[in-house]
């Protein structure tokens, strides 16, 4: 069971559909067939239902009609502005225009960091050639990974909530960065 927005959704068990009921009066809206559903979120003014398998439901929160899907390994990160940011294993991140499923644009591969806020952008980690680590916004909107900085002697275990960063250093030690923007 979960709420997202006005509505309450429900999986009853061993079943595979997804109950909507208005939250207000907990009147039935709406049932639709899914496929082993994980969770459901808000994408951008639809809802992204999350199969334990992998790929994505995008369903019409009035109707509960399928507005696109796509079955596979790849795997909802994150949901900002009407895009998602999807992770593609072995092959890193891509963003998609939630109402149709269009692939905008291919980030690359980046460790993503966690954030404070959920407003907090979003960023990526990953080891540049020179063993130094690249650290950069990923912009759903502009569909771009931006550069903030290049660290030294950082061993992950990152947090970001930017303009500050948050790593572990090579000798163990904790480090505070602030980032350019």
């Amino acid at each position: 069971m979960q709420v997202v927005d006005d509505l309450l959704l429900l999986v009853p068990p061993g079943s595979t559909r997804l109950v909507s009921y208005g939250l207000a009066e907990l009147e039935l809206r709406w049932t639709a067939e899914v496929t082993l559903v994980s969770h459901v979120v808000d994408c951008g003014g639809l809802l992204c239902a999350v199969p334990q398998t992998g790929g994505l439901q995008v369903l019409d929160p009035a109707t509960g009609a399928v507005r696109w899907s796509e079955q596979g390994q790849d795997n909802l990160a994150d949901v900002r502005y009407g895009r998602l940011l999807m992770a593609r294993p072995g092959q890193g991140y891509e963003v998609r225009d939630a109402a149709t499923g269009q692939v905008r644009t291919e980030l690359g591969a980046w460790g993503l960091l966690p954030v404070l806020g959920p407003d907090d952008p979003l960023v990526g980690l990953r080891q540049g050639a020179d063993g130094r680590m690249v650290v950069a916004e990923l912009d759903l909107v502009a569909g771009q990974a931006r550069i903030l900085d290049v660290l030294r002697v950082i061993a992950g275990s990152c947090q970001a909530s930017l303009p500050v960063l948050l790593c572990q250093r090579v000798d163990g030690a904790t480090a505070l960065w602030r980032l350019t923007r």
